[in-house]
């Protein structure tokens, strides 16, 4: 393994990503593509940098202008995670026009992954408190087949405390506007949230982004076990 790796790793220099990059951009290959080959190499290459197989991890010090990350495709940080779920407590609590709905669906997003508008479309009657689960119906679903959301021991006590709620506004959806007759509105406490935590490139769906980048980094799962976790044709 190690002769094979010092046949081919001895040869990639600057010159040789350079060149790569264009013909990418020559087929019109998908920036993200192009980061998640470059990620695949740096970390190859320090893999054998510290066993001294290579001298220099040329990815990193090539500089390449690799594209831009997309808003959707932007991670948060622990410390991000943890601003904007104290803020949005403080906004649901404190706000007197606030739903409390915000709180419970934020949360809920950072420990299922769920998309955000598919989340506020979540039917009571789809929530299986004993089994810990959510079972979306395959016609209610973007890939139009159903979806199991495990509720983790993180969430479920919340989610518990949500339907009980629900029930009492005589509401349909798990996450409602206040009179309950409508799926939770999020836009304007999501925006409210981002200006006082002074979080600026994120929407919504970064944290479904988020969620399954730390699936890929924390966990033994493999990108099939994810999909399938995440309700997700391709991740």
């Amino acid at each position: 393994h190690t002769r094979c790796s010092r046949d081919w790793s001895s040869d990639v220099c600057s010159s040789d990503l350079k060149r790569a990059k264009e013909e990418y951009r020559g087929k019109k290959i998908a920036g993200d593509t192009i980061r998640c080959e470059l990620a695949l190499l740096s970390a190859v290459l320090d893999y054998l940098q510290a066993r001294d197989v290579v001298k220099l991890n040329v990815v990193k010090v090539s500089r390449l202008d690799t594209p831009k990350l997309g808003k959707r495709k932007r991670v948060l940080t622990d410390d991000e995670e943890r601003q904007l779920l104290a803020q949005a407590r403080y906004y649901t609590i404190r706000h007197k026009r606030a739903n409390s709905s915000f709180y419970p669906w934020l949360k809920f997003l950072f420990q299922t992954g769920a998309r955000p508008g598919e989340a506020t479309r979540i039917k009571i009657s789809w929530v299986d408190l004993n089994e810990s689960c959510i079972v979306i119906p395959d016609e209610e679903h973007k890939n139009d087949h159903s979806r199991f959301i495990h509720l983790n021991a993180n969430i479920l006590p919340l989610i518990k405390e949500q339907v009980a709620s629900q029930k009492a506004k005589k509401s349909i959806y798990l996450f409602s506007s206040n009179d309950g007759e409508k799926p939770f509105a999020y836009g304007q406490p999501w925006c409210d949230t981002l200006r006082k935590c002074g979080i600026d490139g994120v929407v919504p769906h970064s944290i479904r982004h988020t969620f399954i980048t730390r699936l890929f980094e924390q966990t033994t799962l493999n990108e099939t076990q994810i999909a399938s976790l995440v309700g997700q044709v391709n991740v």
